[in-house]
């Protein structure tokens, strides 16, 4: 991301979260999270958009863009568990922790790890 892109980019957060000052949880820091969440995994909102499609929720013919989402199915995409379980057994604090991780191969390693320990006690 060039450096313009990376200051309008950080704008539109800061803005967004003056605008949304109140809600409880999106205050700017958790934007900028949601977005490193997106970048990183953006097979899940494919996954979510599916559900809220059948359950009535989401308008079929203006679906959530997903760019990204060709990064993760082209021909560079990286090993990685099914959207759906990660879903199913970790936190949003667990993806926090992972999107810590810098390398794509180690967060893949720690979401295993993660899942195999998820539910058990003191994980």
């Amino acid at each position: 991301m060039g450096s313009c892109t990376r200051k309008r980019s950080g704008r539109l957060l800061s803005e967004l979260a003056r605008q949304l000052h109140g809600v409880k949880g999106l205050a700017e820091r958790r934007l900028y999270q949601c977005r490193e969440f997106y970048r990183a995994y953006p097979l899940i909102l494919q996954t979510v958009s599916a559900e809220l499609q059948q359950a009535g929720l989401l308008n079929a013919s203006k679906p959530f863009p997903t760019a990204a989402s060709a990064l993760a199915s082209g021909p560079h995409a990286l090993p990685g568990l099914a959207p759906e379980l990660l879903l199913n057994r970790l936190s949003f604090s667990h993806f926090l922790e992972l999107l810590a991780l810098d390398r794509p191969v180690q967060r893949a390693f720690y979401e295993v790890q993660a899942v195999k320990t998820a539910g058990r006690c003191g994980s």
